[in-house]
């Protein structure tokens, strides 16, 4: 069932379009099982971010949304029956927009393939974040411990073979992207289980 999306800001063309190859490419129809939601963020918080439906936003500090918005996401049935990807525009080059874009959208694959299994890498991410935090660390030494977590690998490996197929990548984008592009290969999603417990 296709649900009204009238309330959410628009999109600009491009960024619509790499939406819907995105959502192509992971399986996904918009508006029918998922839908992309523009944020405001916080400085240095998170470009992109997935709820699974059922899941209700909760304010981390990252993103900056107001009440209406908490309720559309929260109360209705787009929170109960859809994922949702907030992301935070403007977004980087079209090729780094992509490769966001498919990260988020193979984390609903993920919480497809088994919400459990989701819901404790949730945990482990917020456990390294936490130690991150508490430890001091600086940006590139959380990102390394962050992107070996087996479901944030698997989506950086989902995010950097579509940008990869898709565009001709740049030298100065895949820097800026790093560990986002870093491997242009299928996740490995028969073995997430085994590698994350």
């Amino acid at each position: 069932m296709r649900v009204d999306m009238t309330w959410l800001p628009a999109l600009d063309d491009s960024v619509d379009h790499l939406w819907q190859v995105a959502c192509s490419d992971a399986g996904f129809k918009p508006g029918e099982d998922c839908l992309l939601m523009p944020a405001e963020g916080r400085p240095g918080g998170y470009i992109a971010y997935h709820f699974p439906p059922g899941r209700g936003f909760i304010d981390d500090g990252d993103w900056i949304v107001s009440e209406a918005d908490r309720e559309v996401l929260n109360l209705t049935r787009y929170g109960r029956e859809l994922h949702r990807i907030l992301v935070r525009l403007p977004l980087p080059s079209d090729p780094v927009a992509l490769a966001i874009l498919r990260h988020e959208l193979e984390h609903a694959d993920q919480w497809i393939l088994d919400p459990p299994l989701y819901d404790f890498s949730v945990v482990v991410h917020r456990t390294v974040e936490t130690w991150a935090n508490e430890s001091g660390l600086n940006l590139p030494g959380v990102a390394t411990v962050y992107h070996q977590v087996p479901h944030e690998n698997d989506a950086n490996r989902a995010a950097a073979l579509l940008s990869s197929t898709y565009f001709v990548l740049s030298d100065s984008e895949e820097r800026q992207s790093e560990v986002l592009l870093r491997d242009p290969t299928a996740p490995h999603r028969e073995s997430l289980k085994l590698r994350t417990i």
